[in-house]
């Protein structure tokens, strides 16, 4: 795949909409360690990035998770905690490809999986997950809510 450049504004406009998209809070601060993290914990859910990131990479976490809060919030089936990576991962990657963004490559699926066929047996549901981020980011843009 050869490289394509990004322009800075387009990152930053689908940063800002998916932010605005969000069916959860998500939280820019400089007090975590991670680069982010999706947070659920007695009913209450929230996305938290670092403040300090560059644009590039805060659109990376908050696309990898809000994969994991839809997943977990809608399509979740008792999943692993490595299939639960490449569900947010793939995801992710779905939505740069659908916006023509070269800022999420394709993952390795050995730093989370030693099951070869876990993308073929997991597609349906991250195509779910990514479709519905799809929608909510469709409707932001709209202005129109279902």
């Amino acid at each position: 795949m050869s490289k394509q450049r990004n322009p800075k504004g387009a990152t930053q406009k689908l940063y800002v909409a998916l932010k605005k998209a969000s069916e959860i809070p998500v939280i820019e601060t400089a007090e975590i360690h991670s680069k982010g993290i999706y947070w659920s914990r007695d009913g209450k859910r929230e996305i938290y990035i670092k403040l300090s990131l560059p644009i590039k990479e805060k659109l990376q976490v908050l696309l990898h998770e809000t994969g994991h809060y839809v997943h977990t919030a809608h399509y979740f089936n008792d999943e692993s905690r490595p299939e639960c990576e490449v569900i947010a991962n793939g995801a992710a990657a779905f939505i740069c490809a659908k916006y023509g963004l070269n800022i999420f490559d394709f993952f390795d699926l050995g730093k989370f999986s030693d099951d070869a066929d876990a993308i073929t047996r997991l597609e349906t549901t991250i195509q779910a997950v990514a479709e519905h981020i799809l929608k909510g980011l469709k409707n932001a843009e709209t202005g129109t809510y279902e």
